[in-house]
């Protein structure tokens, strides 16, 4: 199935890397959402 073609492979991985970084943006969002009051965490 893999192909070695150096472009898939690099979108590859820059697709799982954004996908990484949505993902613990969100969670990091979330866990200061409920750590803080929603006022502090606005006013940051």
């Amino acid at each position: 199935m893999w192909t070695t073609d150096p472009s898939l492979v690099v979108l590859a991985f820059l697709v799982g890397l954004a996908a990484g970084v949505t993902l613990m943006s969100m969670l990091a969002v979330l866990r200061s959402d409920q750590d803080m009051p929603h006022s502090e965490h606005t006013r940051l």
